[in-house]
């Protein structure tokens, strides 16, 4: 069996309680290769393939800094953004499992970004609670 793959990826980060949405452009686009940036229903501009910002207009604060820390790490990012939020970044599902929560995103999107979906070790437990789901 193959691997299921999103059919359009998206990240969702969340900065001072905004969610804001990455989403690649379209490959037949006027802008292939660039990853769109959307927030509350706007587009805020892209990030063009050589990494270079184009914002539409001004920024709300944090945006940029938040950009930089995923481009940094996206893995560690996405793993931070599951446990803080209690959702996956990629999908935006509620992390429902002790191990998604654990990871930090499901098994599904585990497999479509390619990432490790490991089950915690035994001593473990859910932040904030004393039992295990």
């Amino acid at each position: 069996m193959g691997r299921r793959l999103a059919s359009k990826p998206v990240v969702h980060i969340r900065v001072d309680g905004q969610d804001v949405k990455l989403s690649m452009a379209p490959p037949g686009g006027k802008n292939p290769g660039c990853i769109y940036i959307n927030g509350g229903g706007d587009y805020l501009g892209k990030i063009t393939p050589d990494g270079k910002l184009l914002p539409v207009k001004k920024l709300f604060d944090g945006l940029v800094e938040s950009l930089i820390e995923f481009c940094a790490d996206p893995k560690a990012y996405a793993i931070k953004f599951g446990k803080d939020n209690g959702y996956c970044c990629f999908c935006g599902l509620e992390l429902s499992t002790r191990v998604s929560i654990y990871n930090g995103y499901g098994p599904v999107c585990a497999e479509n970004w390619g990432l490790p979906h490991e089950k915690p070790p035994k001593e473990w437990r859910i932040p904030g609670t004393e039992t295990e789901v």
